[in-house]
Parts: structure tokens; sequence; C-alpha cells
């Protein structure tokens, strides 16, 4: 060998051609270079093929050898055909490998960029749109609201920034909250004159329907973003490859522009835990729906709240609060931007879904008009746009957020099946970059690589099935029933989705079972029909208990006192009253003497927070005096006793005889078991609830006995199901805690309230 070099070096001091060999030289070092590319690229697939990549890589460092003992040959025989194919050769070699390197690269590029290493958080100086101010220089004696670190470190740390920055300290009031929606509230109420608060604010926020229109309630005066080291939430992810099986959390963002770069703090609006068993091939995929009310890990005290509301403090909020109510272990994440699924599915070509019902959306940029999205049930393949408003879609919905998550899974399944028909290299370049910018994930990039051998397994196992069974997908259903529950944050009843725990223990059975941490229980029996189609039931659903209802405190405006003391005595609740003269707050003209105008405990609190309470009682100096003879429901009086109350219907026979025993009035009670009389309730009643009752009238109330009646407050609300519930977009308005407004007793004054579901 060191003899034929020496030949080699000769022969190029010798050849007169010199740029020939230059050419010749120069084509085997841009081989070797060529090889150590291809190389490189081969390394970066750690965990894919790694015989067969390693056998590469050895064949490659050998034909590189065998190139440059080629070009020693070449050069020394100095013949023509020799230097033609040396040259057409060595060109091939470095071509081939030069392609096959860049093409691998360009893969593993998108696919290392999903885990993102930073995020750009980005915060704002909001004030409301009345206030005079528009620069940030002309803020001066105005306090400033900011979210305590611990509550929302991003924002605090921006807030502190920009406070430093513009020296806001100097001339203005700092006040740092501990609660998102209390600063808002302050806001609103003009108790301070500005907030600094995540820029993605209008998406957080609109669904409340307090700050429904909170883009056009307010403006921008200063933005700043800052870069902040995203850490890892699970141990897990630091191993190299995926083997065992897994949890994964997958979440929907709703954010207003394309790409996950940005906006740390979103809205949790899709939710799926999803199980897979790389051995068995087998997933199962819940849908949580965005309303649960769990306790927010991440919330003082952890609170109660929607489960979507965790994710305004990050993801790592979000998988806690979903691990302590589940009991699942969460292994990885992946936040996908709502976006971009408009995006890869057109990237993939569309897909094939049975749309479960006729309807119409916004499109992704929320507009109506023109750019409405309107399907039609049925088998179709659908647009990005299309499968993106299937997945919203919820307002016409009977089950609301619970069949939209199921909505959310069918798209899910489409994506799925419709990988199997990637055929070209485009393609999936397209697809990846797509995914690289609209989502993040904490698995690592040799752990996304390693699925390249369950994907292969799944290939293999699956070659004789159709496209749609490639991966065996079992859905599971968290069954429950919507509640109204009063929210200190936002001072208001909100509808919440209260979870049965047999229907949780059943989807999370399922989900251990597909982990191997519990064996699956055998069904030794099986009932069927054969005149019926057999339907597989949903694990999850149709599971129901009592252990799950959360009763909350009623309403107890226009009660009487004796009322509300019996039932607070019969609870073991502490009470206490309070008069409502006129001039008080709570003072209002359609109330009678005894009645109850206001509660210091909202209704629809939980019962379990409440210890005392504290009641407003009506006291009328002036009617108090009024007599109960004749004269006293002569047409133009001003007792209000003698009208027919509106929330008769809810009265008690007890109540019922304590009214009528003060009125000139004959009154027919049309009972029918009078052994039922103590618990009877006012079905009906012969004359218009707010109709004045005069001297020698006559009214027939019929009650009702049946065992429904049992209750001892008929106000106290039941669970309903779903269905029941008329959902709308946004949250709801709850009760207040007094009557402020002068109604007539002819008006209905329902004020107590206001049910607009989200």
């Amino acid at each position: 060998m060191f003899k034929k070099f020496k030949n080699f070096i000769n022969s190029i001091k010798e050849r007169k051609n010199k740029p020939l060999i230059y050419i010749l030289i120069f084509l085997t070092l841009l081989n070797f270079i060529a090889a150590a590319y291809f190389i490189y690229s081969l390394v970066l697939l750690s965990g894919i093929e790694t015989i067969i990549r390693y056998g590469i890589m050895a064949f490659t460092i050998i034909m590189a050898i065998i190139f440059f003992n080629l070009l020693m040959n070449t050069v020394i025989k100095n013949k023509r055909i020799w230097n033609i194919l040396f040259i057409l050769f060595i060109s091939i070699s470095i071509s081939a490998q030069v392609f096959v390197g860049y093409n691998i690269i360009k893969l593993y590029n998108p696919i290392s960029s999903i885990n993102k290493a930073n995020i750009t958080y980005t915060s704002s100086l909001i004030m409301l749109k009345d206030n005079e101010v528009n620069d940030i220089k002309d803020i001066n004696k105005m306090t400033i609201g900011l979210i305590s670190k611990d509550e929302g470190y991003e924002d605090n740390t921006i807030g502190k920034a920009i406070i430093s920055e513009h020296k806001l300290k100097d001339n203005n009031e700092i006040k740092e909250y501990t609660d998102y929606v209390e600063m808002l509230n302050s806001l609103y109420a003009k108790e301070i004159d500005a907030v600094i608060i995540s820029s993605n604010y209008k998406v957080m926020f609109n669904t409340i329907e307090k700050f429904a229109n909170i883009e056009n309630d307010t403006k921008e005066i200063l933005t700043k973003s800052k870069k902040f080291e995203k850490e890892s939430t699970t141990s897990i992810s630091k191993k190299n490859m995926i083997k065992e099986p897994f949890t994964i959390l997958l979440m929907g963002v709703d954010s207003e522009h394309d790409g996950l770069d940005k906006d740390a703090a979103f809205n949790g609006d899709s939710l799926m835990l999803i199980t897979f068993n790389p051995n068995t091939l087998n997933t199962t995929i819940l849908s949580i729906p965005r309303d649960t009310y769990v306790p927010i890990t991440c919330f003082r005290n952890q609170k109660k709240n929607k489960i979507t509301h965790a994710a305004w403090q990050g993801v790592d909020c979000m998988e806690k609060t979903i691990e302590n109510f589940t009991g699942i272990e969460i292994d990885y994440y992946v936040k996908m931007n709502f976006k971009g699924v408009v995006n890869l599915v057109d990237a993939l070509g569309g897909i094939e879904v049975d749309v479960p019902i006729k309807f119409c959306e916004q499109n992704s940029d929320r507009a109506w008009g023109g750019n409405t999205i309107c399907l039609e049930k049925g088998v179709q393949t659908l647009t990005g746009e299309q499968a993106l408003a299937l997945a919203r879609h919820r307002k016409t919905l009977t089950l609301g957020d619970i069949q939209r998550g199921q909505h959310q899974q069918l798209v899910v399944q489409g994506m799925l099946n419709r990988l199997s028909s990637i055929d070209s290299l485009d393609k999936v370049n397209n697809i990846l970059s797509t995914i690289a910018k609209n989502m993040d994930t904490n698995i690592s990039t040799n752990q996304i690589l390693s699925f390249y051998n369950v994907g292969k397994d799944i290939l293999l196992k699956s070659s004789k099935a159709t496209s749609e069974s490639l991966i065996s997908m079992e859905k599971l259903y968290l069954d429950g029933y919507t509640k109204m529950i009063y929210d200190e944050g936002f001072g208001l009843n909100l509808s919440n989705y209260v979870y049965y725990k047999s229907s949780l223990k059943a989807v999370t059975d399922a989900m251990k079972v597909n982990l191997g941490l519990q064996e699956a229980k055998m069904e030794k029996t099986f009932d069927f029909s054969i005149n019926e189609i057999y339907e597989e039931k949903t694990i999850g659903q149709g599971e129901t208990d009592s252990n799950s209802t959360i009763t909350t405190l009623p309403s107890f405006i226009g009660d009487s006192k004796s009322y509300v003391t019996s039932w607070a005595n019969a609870r073991g609740i502490t009470v206490s009253f309070t008069d409502v003269k006129k001039g008080d707050k709570y003072y209002n003209e359609s109330y009678s003497d005894g009645q109850v105008v206001s509660q210091s405990i909202p209704s629809g609190t939980e019962m379990d927070k409440v210890k005392s309470i504290t009641f407003g009682i009506m006291v009328k100096t002036e009617e108090s005096q009024i007599p109960t003879t004749s004269s006293a429901c002569e047409k133009g009086t001003t007792n209000t006793k003698c009208y027919i109350p509106k929330d008769i219907t809810s009265w008690t026979y007890k109540q019922v005889t304590e009214w009528t025993s003060t009125l000139p009035v004959s009154v027919n009670f049309n009972l029918i078991n009078n052994s039922y009389k103590e618990t009877a309730i006012v079905e009906s009643i012969s004359k218009t609830v707010g109709s004045l009752l005069e001297e020698g009238s006559t009214i027939t109330i019929k009650f009702k006995t049946d065992e429904t009646s049992n209750n001892e407050n008929t106000n106290e609300e039941t669970p309903t199901k779903p269905e029941e519930e008329n959902k709308n977009d946004n949250e709801v308005l709850g009760p207040i805690t007094g009557v402020g407004d002068n109604n007539s007793p002819t008006e209905d004054n329902n004020s107590n309230e206001e049910q607009n579901a989200d």
C-alpha cells in the first residue's frame, strides 16, 4: 500500500495534465466530506434500525477508502477510460450520499424542534377602553394590577421588567393579586387602572360571560416578550427509547395566531388522556370535558374550578391537576394549537370522518358570515377548516362538551388513519414542518424517533387489516352531570361538569389494564337478543352513583324567617338575622315584612363550606301597622300580602296557611291526602300570579303530594344530566345575594338566578 502511494505521488509529479489530476483529487476529497455528512445524518437517527445503520456507516467508510484506492490506480495507469469511469462513479457516490443525508437531516430538523427548549411568553399592560391614557409615558398616579410570582411566574417576571424599564413604581401604586379573575374584576370595577396580563387574555377569558367582550372593553398600552426555559415536567422523559406502555396528555390550545412559539398560558379547550401499549398496539382515549369540576393543584388551597382554567398557569399545572383527580401518572404531554389542526389536516390531504350531525360553525379565525363552515351528516372527506369546525362545535349538541369530546376523538382517529396513506417524501416533510410549528411536547427527539419501531410493528402486525384498524382505539367516557356552583373568584354561579366517581373508576381501570398496571377482569356472563343490533358498551358511560352528588346552598330570597331558621337548624348551621329597612341596599317594595331579601353566602355555594349564614329580613315599619281587616285588600292598597306571590308554586302547605290566615278571602285547599300535608307543595292556584286579592273573593289552591315533595327544600338543585342543560358558548351568570330592584308585585322579579350555560 505504501509502495502504491509512493507511485501515486510520483505519477502526479510526472503527469503533464495536472488539471485533470487536481479534479480527480478534489472529487475524492469531496467524496470523503459527503461520506462524513451521510454518516452524521445516520447518527442522528438514534434508535432506528441500529444494526442496519451501523452496517451502512461501515460500508460508507469502506467505499470512501476504495475510492481513494481507485484514485491512486487511475492516476498511476493514466488511461482515459479509467479517468472517465472514476469520475462517473465517484460523482454518483457523492450525489447519493449528499441527497440521502440532506433528506434525513431535513426530516430530523422539524422533529428535533417539536420539543422546544425555550418558549417565548408575551404579556401586555392593558386598560379599559374608556381610559384616556394611550401611552405608557402618560401613566401617572394610577394603580396597576400585577399577578403574584407564585400564581403567574412569567406574567410577574415580565410585569416587573415593564415596571422597572418605564419607572412605573415612582409615581404609581403596584398592587399584587393572587387570582387573575380577581384582578380583572378590580379592573372592570375601576378599583385599579391597569393590569399586566398574558397577551393571550382575549382567548383565555372571553368564554366567561362577564369578560365575553374583553377584546372590545380593553386596549393594550404596551406589550413585552421574554424567552423562558421550559422545564421538563416528568422524569420519564429522560429515557431514550419508548418501549413500555405510556400515558400522554393531548391538549388542544385556542390561540389567536398560528404557531406555538408563544403563549405559555392558554385555555385547555381540548383535553385527551391517552394510554398506548406498544406491545399490544392498543390505545385508550378519554376526552375530559373542559368544565369538569376538580381541585386545581396550582390554585390557592387547591380550589375547585373548571379544569380548563388549570391551563392558565401552564402545562405543569394541568398535568398535576389531571394526575391528582384520576390517579394516572402522565408520562408525556403534547400541546397542539387549534389553528395548527387546520394546516395538519390539509397537509395530510384531508381526513375521512363520519360526521354525526348537520351543523354550522365559525372558521379558525372565529368569523361567521361568508366564513361560516357548514357540514352535512355522513361520511365525507374534511378539509382542515371543516375538521376544526367539527372539533370545536358544541352549541347545538345535546350532550354539550361531552359530545364535542367524542367528535374530537373522531378527528384524531381520522388523522391517524390518514397517516397510513402517506406516499411521498414531500408530504412527510410538509407534515413534519406543520407539526413542528404548531406543537410542543416534552418527548425527547430520540423518543420521537423510537416511534419508528412502533410504526413498523403496526404495519407488520396489521398487514391484512384496513387502514381504519391499524391502531386499536378504545374510546372511554367520563359520565357525570351539570351543576350550577358558585365561584368566589368570578362572584357568580358557573355551570360545571361533576363526574361520577364510579365512571372515573371504570375509565381509570381500563387505562391501568392497558398500561399493564393491573389485570383485566373477565366478563363471565353475556346477554343479547337476536332481534336487536348489538352495540358495544363504552367504558364509563352509564356509570352513575349517589356518592358524587354535590349539594349547594339554595336561594332563600322571599322565604320567611321561620322557614330559614328551621332549615338551618336541621343542618346544624348557625343562622343570624339583620333588618333591611327603607334606604338599605337590599330594600325592595315588592317583598313583605319578614321575608328574606339577602343572604351572606350566595346560593350555589357548596354546602360543605357553609357553617354559618346571615339573612337580611325585610322590615316595613309603616306597613307593619296596616290592619288585616277588610280594608287591607282594597284596590290601591300597598299591602303586598294581598297579591298572589310570584313564587307560590314552590311554597309548602305550612307557608300557604301562614300567608292566607291574615287575608279577608276564602281559601279552598285541594289536598288529596291530608296525611301528606306537612310535605305538600303548591301545584296550581286559581288566580294569576301577581293579581290582587279583593275582600270577599275566593281562591282555590291545589297541592301535589307525590313522593318527590318529600325534599325538605324545593329550591335545592338536583343533578341534571348534560342533555338537560341549555348550553351556549359562555359561562354562567349566577344568582345575586340580595334584591336591589324595586319591581312591582306583578312583575317577575326572578333576578336570583340568571342562567346562560357555558
